[in-house]
């Protein structure tokens, strides 16, 4: 359910919107198409704009070569804007003896040169497979690397010209890169690798000089597979293992990947998952760094194929694949504006069946496609430019990416007129979930666009107060006359909705999270993990410690806080439930990530090991990550607790009042064994907190070492859990530092 809100002229904007909602039932006009899941619009072919588009078949098993099949493209431009262009040329199916070839452009991808082969594979009986050209951001040097397909037994090799492609140094074997995979003492094992693939697509060099290459891992028959990347740090000659994706349960087959550079010098892969109707996608901050967990981009919905990645500008990236939840066809291109969050704008490069594919930018800009048309008899290069994709008109979205319930944000839709006349009529209109508000007291109607003009309205959007935290999208919808045709585009722009953000020390388990997930049924707050149901959990218990207040979870397992810098430290006590057995088959490893920077590692856990205490700095931390892994062996068993964990506010702040509010907590969470217990804590505080309130420094340290030894007291006698003793105790502590 939606709200919608146009402020202008009404009596115009009722009769726009009627044909926008008449438009948005077509499911089929010309080449435009409206993905039924999205209702994403892609563009047909442009008119009347500078958008230019072109096609050329390069690769054709019927050329007289005697291949059976052309598969697999890998496309590069080079600085000098050298277009080279490799493929398989497989004697049969897959893992057949193949060769790599190669066709090189002088002209922009007008014309190319007769074939040559880069990797003779079929005259030793070798697969050659996965290429993967790589041209360095300046200069004349390009790399291709590829893998060569033995299962146990996998390799990979490097070819480098310094010629944009003319002549090719020696193949070098760089299969050493793997040890990293196969090493169980490696931070980077892969247990029972069996086949290593690249891409396949192309490389890239990041803004940073490193040379990075997408791969994928798996063990025997694809039972198991996850993606990651190598990378070289001095042009080519030596290469480095990059950190895996975590891969668990709906990820555990990912493979296939491509990869490109964030704004912020992070890196994103973008992957095939089979069982799903959607690419998968994670990113991490850096080189070397770890990658977040695998998420589903719900807007990339895929058959099960390859896709491809490149960045066109700093602020544009473009992703292409066969946009088809069922079939191999609807060659379709993607742009996002905001490091792949969102797709603002898709345009279908060929309806009918295709395959595989991979893009590319020259240095003119111009887009270079080159994919299967159809997969194994024919490989195309398709070449066009930004405005083809974007036609006639273009609108766009501007939010934070995070709002909190009730609070109002400014959210900008803009309108672009790419064509080469005049657009008139023009309707802005946004769309919000229900229980939202979106107003504006700008007119949302334009008389007339010109060429290259845009138009903006601004709107303030209010989640409403009860909305819970996950994930929303909003939508802007235009309408616009061109040639005295009605025409509409659309657009949205998801944002996370994150809870209200406390201010004061807090368990975690009363908090709300911006979102969670777990290996194993979801996380359960204050008990066990227990079973794949919710509420199924037992006592949080650590090898006969039992605890009032925590998280019970299962790796893999990651929990988000949005803390906005408002706390000092994280405190928990961290290890496997008593709820599998000490003879089981658990291990994991707990992390405190804040801001993308690990702050915290337990190592190697089992169920016979006692709780590890947990105490980290977080202050100014925005974000926090609670992280469970499975410590390499699978997941099964692993029942891990997060016991106790709590966020505690900064010390400065701390005041009896605050201690009060906590024994109260306590209280209503069974942390005394009586009334009375409470009744004599909360006796003693009153009398501090009087004298607090008139400035009586040595009485509240006095009374206040009086209330630590009364609690030391109740703490010996089990009258107060281990929990609440270290909860008071610390406040005590953070209080009595204030005065000293």
């Amino acid at each position: 359910m939606y709200n919608k809100r146009i402020i202008g002229k009404f009596l115009l904007l009722i009769m726009l919107a009627a044909a926008i909602t008449s438009a948005q039932s077509v499911h089929a006009s010309g080449n435009t198409i409206v993905d039924d899941e999205t209702n994403q619009k892609f563009n047909g072919t442009a008119t009347d704009t500078n958008g230019f588009f072109d096609e050329n078949e390069l690769f054709n098993i019927d050329d007289g070569k005697g291949y059976a099949q052309y598969r697999i493209p890998s496309i590069s431009v080079t600085a000098n804007g050298t277009v080279l262009a490799v493929a398989e040329a497989r004697t049969g199916g897959d893992q057949t003896p193949t060769d790599l070839v190669l066709k090189r452009s002088m002209d922009d991808g007008k014309t190319f040169s007769e074939q040559t082969i880069l990797a003779p594979g079929v005259e030793n009986g070798n697969a050659e497979m996965n290429p993967m050209l790589l041209a360095e951001n300046t200069g004349s040097t390009v790399h291709l690397l590829w893998s060569r397909w033995e299962w146990g037994n996998p390799k990979y090799f490097i070819r480098t010209s310094t010629d944009n492609g003319t002549t090719w140094g020696e193949t070098r074997e760089i299969t050493d890169v793997l040890d990293a995979y196969t090493n169980p003492e490696s931070p980077h094992y892969f247990k029972n690798l069996s086949g290593a693939g690249m891409g396949p697509g192309h490389g890239f060099q990041m803004s940073n000089g490193a040379l990075v290459v997408p791969i994928y891992l798996t063990t025997s028959g694809w039972r198991n597979s996850t993606v990651s990347y190598i990378y070289s740090q001095d042009g080519g000659a030596t290469w480095e293992a990059g950190p895996l994706v975590p891969n668990p349960s709906g990820y555990s087959k990912i493979h296939e990947n491509m990869m490109v550079e964030l704004s912020g010098g992070g890196l994103m892969t973008n992957m095939r998952n089979p069982g799903s109707d959607y690419r998968a996608t994670a990113t991490t901050p850096g080189l070397g760094e770890p990658w977040t967990t695998p998420v589903s981009d719900k807007k990339l919905i895929d058959p099960i194929n390859e896709a491809s990645l490149a960045r066109y500008d700093d602020s544009t990236i473009l992703f292409t694949n066969t946009a088809n939840k069922s079939s191999r066809k609807n060659m379709t291109i993607r742009m996002s504006d905001d490091d792949g969050k969102t797709w603002y704008e898709s345009k279908e490069i060929y309806a009918g069946q295709s395959g595989y594919s991979d893009v590319d930018v020259g240095p003119d800009k111009t887009i270079y496609t080159l994919y299967e048309k159809p997969a194994g008899s024919k490989i195309t290069l398709a070449r066009f430019n930004k405005d083809w994709v974007e036609g006639n008109a273009n609108i766009r979205v501007r939010a934070d990416e995070k709002m909190e319930p009730g609070k109002s944000s400014t959210v900008t839709t803009t309108f672009t007129n790419y064509s080469e006349k005049v657009e008139n009529d023009v309707a802005l209109n946004l769309q919000v979930p229900d229980k939202w508000k979106a107003e504006s007291d700008e007119s949302a109607i334009f008389p007339a666009v010109e060429p290259g003009e845009s138009v903006h309205v601004t709107w303030n959007v209010t989640p409403g107060e009860d909305v819970l935290s996950g994930n929303f999208e909003l939508r802007a919808d235009t309408n616009y006359i061109i040639d005295g045709n009605q025409q509409s585009e659309s657009t949205v722009k998801e944002v996370t909705i994150i809870p209200p953000i406390p201010t004061e020390t807090a368990f975690l388990s009363d908090l709300g999270w911006v979102r969670a997930m777990n290996g194993w049924g979801p996380v359960e707050r204050d008990t066990s993990v227990g079973g794949n149901s919710a509420g199924d959990g037992n006592t949080l218990t650590i090898n006969d410690e039992t605890f009032e207040k925590g998280l019970g979870v299962h790796a893999h397992s990651e929990i988000v806080y949005h803390l906005d810098g408002n706390y000092s430290r994280f405190t928990a006590k961290a290890g496997v439930d008593d709820e599998v057995s000490s003879a089981s088959a658990a291990s994991v490893v707990f992390q405190v990530w804040g801001d993308s920077e690990k702050l915290y590692d337990s190592g190697l856990m089992t169920a016979e090991d006692d709780a590890k205490a947990v105490d980290v700095d977080i202050a100014g931390v925005n974000e926090l990550k609670l992280v469970v892994t499975d410590s390499g062996n699978g997941n099964g068993s692993d029942h891990a607790d997060w016991a106790g964990a709590k966020f505690i506010s900064d010390d400065s702040t701390m005041t009896v009042s605050v201690i009060k509010t906590h024994v109260e907590e306590l209280e209503r969470n069974g942390a005394f064994d009586t009334e009375r217990t409470a009744r004599l804590l909360k006796m003693h505080l009153t009398a501090v907190e009087q004298y607090e309130e008139k400035g009586l420094t040595d009485k509240v340290v006095k009374h206040m070492n009086s209330f630590e030894q009364l609690l030391s007291q109740l703490h010996k006698k089990d009258n107060v859990s281990d929990e609440a003793y270290d909860t008071l105790q610390n406040d005590a502590e953070n209080l009595l530092e204030n005065y000293h």
